[in-house]
């Protein structure tokens, strides 16, 4: 905390743009309190996430581990920010976000990593 700049949540800015104000859309780091409006996240969000959120400094996939969303240009953390793509499509479409069944085959593309469903 003390190397990024630790702050008390009076004095709490965006890490993003340096502001303090729009609230409602700043969001804290459960890890080290830094703090980003929604919209000044690379990539932004759309709305305020539900439960845990970690920052890019902190965030690792809860599944296995990576620090990093993916190797292919474009991707994204997934769930909230609790699982890298590679993870995060091994439950769900990447592309429609439809969650893939039990016993469902999937492909793995030698490529670019990404999954996709064979019925």
């Amino acid at each position: 905390m003390l190397q990024k700049g630790w702050r008390c949540l009076d004095c709490t800015v965006c890490e993003g743009c340096g502001k303090p104000h729009d609230e409602s859309r700043l969001i804290l780091c459960d890890e080290c309190d830094i703090s980003f409006h929604i919209y000044c996240l690379d990539p932004p969000l759309d709305e305020v996430p539900q439960g845990a959120w970690k920052c890019k400094w902190c965030i690792v996939c809860v599944t296995c581990g990576a620090t990093s969303p993916g190797i292919v240009d474009g991707c994204a953390w997934q769930n909230n920010y609790s699982q890298c793509a590679r993870c995060a499509s091994l439950e769900m479409c990447p592309v429609c976000s439809v969650s893939y069944t039990d016993g469902e085959l999937i492909l793995q593309c030698a490529y670019c990593e990404r999954f996709v469903s064979l019925q």
